[in-house]
């Protein structure tokens, strides 16, 4: 009997002693105070973190500040080195530019993508404004940002005059290229070597009572003639497409009183026509003009 109580108190006291035990350790565990974190070294900042501002980063190395320098900038004994070269390559590998010659004039024209969604020919002017713009003002030399442009200039040609707008099967309009084939509006992109934009949205299938004042236009110089106005609208998307020339051969005469709606329609037309048909290719310079006479006191145009 006396060996059963004692087992029973030994065991009571091996339950208390695992519990008391156990709870220390737990509190043990809360009181660890984690060990401290190695500081980490602060990220040098780059040129994108100065929005693209060349001299607001050599304004911070001046003042000892953690920076990175681009590449085409190097840090030696005498200060800070330009090196054109690197900008040159950094230009090419970061921007969409297209070397073309001229296949009459044999000059070489630079055209650059824009952030609109086309090519726009990049003015001599433009070139070196944007070299200079990476090249801190306090320690650039001319040499330096004509290295740069004459490296751009002569370098081989890459495209073909032929292949800008060479493509018939798409319109660049402002919110996307809309391919001809499939109906489909996708993104702009500078796959597409489109050298003009329509300057407006293209909104799909929309009829053109949800186009009042263009309607009204139609109706007003055709007398509301419904052939007439399907031919004034074939005319325009041939205007705004890359269609080559000498594949329309029609004639449209509008005829009325001078500086009416007829004229708008031929204004509207030559603009189109000289912004996308009027260049020098192999078939020399096209000319897609609206030739305007007066017969017995009204005014004729021709668009031809």
């Amino acid at each position: 009997m006396e060996e059963k109580e004692f087992n029973k108190t030994e065991k009571l006291n091996v339950e208390i002693t695992e519990t008391k035990e156990n709870e220390r350790n737990a509190q043990e565990q809360k009181t660890i105070i984690p060990m401290a974190q190695p500081e980490q070294e602060e990220k040098p900042l780059t040129l994108e973190d100065f929005g693209g501002d060349i001299n607001k980063l050599f304004d911070t190395y001046i003042k000892r500040g953690n920076i990175e320098l681009p590449p085409w900038l190097e840090e030696t004994k005498k200060g800070i080195e330009i090196i054109p070269q690197e900008l040159f390559r950094y230009i090419i590998e970061r921007e969409h530019i297209l070397s073309v010659k001229l296949e009459i004039s044999k000059d070489i024209v630079l055209y650059k993508y824009n952030e609109k969604g086309f090519y726009k020919i990049w003015e001599d002017w433009e070139c070196k404004s944007y070299i200079k713009g990476f090249l801190p003002t306090r320690i650039r030399k001319p040499y330096q940002w004509k290295m740069v442009f004459e490296e751009l200039k002569t370098e081989y040609p890459n495209t073909k005059e032929s292949e800008l707008n060479a493509n018939e099967n798409i319109i660049n309009f402002q919110n996307g290229i809309l391919d001809l084939t499939t109906g489909e509006l996708k993104p702009h992109s500078p796959e597409y070597l489109s050298t003009i934009q329509i300057n407006c949205n293209y909104i799909p299938n929309l009829p053109l009572t949800k186009a009042p004042t263009i309607l009204r236009f139609l109706q007003d110089i055709t007398s509301r003639n419904a052939d007439d106005m399907a031919t004034i609208l074939e005319a325009t998307g041939f205007t705004i497409s890359n269609l080559r020339i000498y594949r329309y051969k029609k004639l449209i005469i509008l005829q009325g009183k001078g500086n009416t709606r007829q004229e708008c329609t031929k204004r509207s037309s030559n603009r189109h026509c000289r912004r996308r048909k009027c260049f020098h290719n192999r078939y020399g310079t096209t000319q897609f003009k609206i030739w305007c006479f007066w017969n017995n006191g009204k005014k004729i145009s021709r668009f031809r």
